[in-house]
């Protein structure tokens, strides 16, 4: 199991938040959700009452928008539109705004752009609709247009940095780097003081190709304002995957200037462990541990993680009690040691710690996860797969999750058209097909879709498809594992080896659903290769 999708980032939040910060955070969370579900059925019973109410059908279409439900808010933002008279302008700016603001997060950048262009006649100066036009014609490849956009805003606003970064980015597609360069200093003379000129910057420095500067950009603007981690942390672990070593060698030149700077030990050890390269992220957590350079609780459950993945699994149980004791918000601590203790086969103390868990937060998937593999493990199958459904409830954006309740179906309850029904909804979801955690492929090979799930991972495996940190290769081997090619499984494992692929745990332990490596691991070849990449693990 890849545990980024069961721990969810939300422990950067609260990096460098003390633990009464942290719980006065975790319950403006609750009430912010609690408030919102009451207004929602504040707004459903308004508009059953009066359906044509349109400034309702708006807020809640809005409220649909912020829960990224965006076909409901798509629904009741045309009803809005389509119910509003034509003489109020600025509600109708603000509805078309809104419903291009959906069209773009559904991928309908031609839409989207239709309707800020609508919105900018209610409201011709609007500089952020100026700016969002702008970059939807960027987005479509319209540079010239995009050009001239940018070029309105520098008009509007002569200290414009959204300008001056868009004309960066366009004279980057023009080929003129020198200009783009001259452009980005240009803008972040405009406000040097702060953290957000330094990410626009390093997104463009990504464009050029220069991610040493943009790594040195994103340890800047960190150094300005901490609050911009998460985003930091987001570009610099998606930067990793085209170059690990830029990211690694810019946060090291940080570290050497300031030795004592814990959060560029927390970044570098979150990216590592994104990348499954788990003794250095332990080096570095430990580092920030024994040097009290942050005050984060949360440290022993980062480094419960990666001794489980590496398969120690005592010394991962031991940093879990320790993240459990250190802190009452410990939802996490007891998702990963009810991992740790199915792995060790400890099935009832795994299922009390996730319902420890849950106990937490009735609404956390990946304690339901915990729980399921539990109970699979201790063959209660109608239970486990009431507990994968649980999780699906909670959060069906996972495919994984998905793959958990196919399979305890299928295998265990001998359910296959019901399982199938799962698989398919994996097919159906927003997923683009080349991304490896898509899993689509492993639905068409369960669903029997031989050709199109060989065409899926071949694709991903081709020539010139980026694997710098041996996922890709990984899930190769556990698909032609459970197709039935032990050849070509064994290929791709050492493959995944060679690049630094150090979860033990997934190649000797996981089962996740029916996506692992199981058909191999009785060959002796499979011991033999694991032994020979010994240091990734030791």
């Amino acid at each position: 199991m890849k545990l980024q999708s069961l721990l969810t980032a939300g422990v950067l939040a609260a990096v460098l938040l003390t633990s009464s910060a942290e719980a006065y955070a975790q319950s403006i969370s609750r009430s912010g959700r609690e408030m919102q579900q009451a207004t929602m059925k504040a707004y459903d019973k308004l508009i059953a009452e009066n359906p044509k109410d349109f400034k309702t059908l708006y807020s809640r279409g809005n409220g649909y928008y912020r829960q990224n439900q965006f076909g409901k808010a798509l629904n009741d933002v045309n009803a809005a539109i389509q119910a509003a008279p034509d003489t109020d302008k600025g509600f109708l700016f603000d509805a078309y705004s809104l419903r291009a603001g959906i069209y773009e997060q559904l991928g309908k950048y031609s839409e989207a752009l239709a309707d800020y262009r609508k919105a900018l006649t209610y409201s011709p100066d609007d500089y952020a609709t100026m700016y969002q036009i702008g970059n939807l014609e960027f987005e479509k490849g319209d540079y010239a247009a995009a050009k001239a956009d940018y070029k309105a805003l520098q008009k509007l606003n002569p200290r414009s940095q959204e300008a001056q970064f868009g004309l960066a980015r366009v004279a980057i597609k023009e080929g003129d780097i020198a200009a783009a360069q001259k452009l980005c200093a240009r803008a972040v003379e405009l406000d040097p003081s702060h953290a957000v000129s330094y990410m626009r910057r390093a997104s463009v420095y990504r464009m050029m190709g220069n991610n040493a500067d943009a790594v040195d950009d994103y340890a800047m603007a960190l150094q300005l304002d901490r609050s911009v981690m998460p985003a930091a942390l987001r570009e610099m672990a998606e930067l990793a995957c085209d170059d690990y070593a830029a990211v690694m060698t810019g946060l090291q030149k940080t570290i050497d200037k300031g030795p004592r700077n814990g959060v560029m030990y927390y970044i570098r050890g979150m990216i590592a462990k994104a990348h499954f390269h788990y003794l250095p992220a332990i080096a570095d957590f430990t580092y920030i541990d024994t040097n009290n350079l942050l005050n984060l609780p949360s440290i022993y459950t980062e480094l419960a993680e990666c001794y489980y993945n590496l398969g120690r699994y005592a010394e991962a149980l031991e940093k879990a009690d320790y993240a459990i004791g250190s802190s009452s918000h410990n939802r996490d601590a007891y998702v990963i040691k009810s991992l740790i203790k199915s792995a060790q086969g400890a099935y009832k103390a795994a299922v009390e710690n996730a319902d420890k868990a849950i106990a937490k937060d009735q609404a956390y998937a990946p304690a339901f996860i915990a729980k399921g593999v539990a109970q699979q493990g201790m063959g209660l199958y109608p239970e486990a797969s009431a507990a994968f459904g649980s999780a699906l409830q909670a959060d069906g954006r996972y495919p994984v999750y998905y793959f958990y309740r196919g399979d305890v179906l299928r295998s265990h309850l001998n359910m296959p058209e019901q399982a199938k029904q799962f698989y398919g909804d994996v097919l159906k979801m927003d997923y683009p097909a080349g991304q490896v955690a898509s899993l689509k492929g492993f639905a068409h090979l369960m669903l029997g879709d031989l050709a199109e799930g060989d065409a899926w991972i071949d694709g991903l495996t081709a020539a010139g498809v980026k694997d710098n940190d041996g996922e890709i290769a990984y899930y190769a081997a556990c698909y032609w594992a459970q197709r039935g090619d032990k050849e070509k499984a064994f290929k791709y494992m050492e493959d995944a080896l060679k690049k630094g692929y150090a979860s033990y745990h997934n190649w000797t332990k996981a089962m996740d659903g029916g996506i692992n490596v199981a058909p191999l691991r009785g060959d002796a070849r499979f011991d033999a290769l694991l032994d020979s990449y010994g240091n990734l693990f030791k």
